[in-house]
């Protein structure tokens, strides 16, 4: 029942995120971002340097590729993670546009089991973004906005899709 409740909340949410900004005019503007970065974990390790909450004592690293409104391009991120992979926390991400236009965020995220993640090893990832500035014409973006995908413990890969507002 829960399960179910947080799918359609998540469907709504992904459906209606949108952000209201100031465009060159001074009026206001809609000013979405949705992007889907599909990436490959490169690194888990105990950091207690970038990672010093005792019960979040893991680093993960996943570097791969991003198609966003904005354009494509690669991406990397870090985040914090406890010793049962259900909890990620002082997430960063890094999204490196082909003109070479970077966009940097902040996020957090829960890690959820399914009914078949025994089986098939994959698990669903919720969670949420914030913008903290970026280069060039991303300077000054601070939208918010939220995250949702899979990650295979088999294979290590990671598919996340992020709508929101820059």
């Amino acid at each position: 029942m829960k399960l179910a409740q947080n799918r359609r909340l998540l469907a709504l949410a992904l459906a209606s995120v949108s952000c209201i900004a100031l465009g060159d005019d001074g009026h206001r503007t809609q000013a979405q971002f949705i992007g889907v970065l599909t990436g490959q974990v490169v690194g888990l390790q105990a950091d207690p340097e970038r990672c010093p909450n005792p019960s979040l004592p893991l680093r993960i690293d996943v570097v791969g590729t991003a198609q966003t409104t904005l354009g494509g391009g690669q991406y990397t991120q870090t985040h914090c993670e406890d010793v049962d992979h259900t909890v990620a926390r002082q997430g960063v991400l890094s999204v490196t546009l082909a003109d070479g236009t970077r966009l940097f965020s902040a996020y957090q995220s829960n890690i959820l089991p399914t009914p078949t993640s025994a089986s098939d090893n994959k698990f669903v990832i919720s969670g949420q973004y914030h913008n903290t500035g970026g280069t060039g014409a991303l300077a000054r973006v601070h939208g918010m906005g939220i995250t949702a995908g899979m990650v295979d413990v088999s294979t290590f890969t990671v598919v996340l899709a992020l709508s929101g507002s820059l």
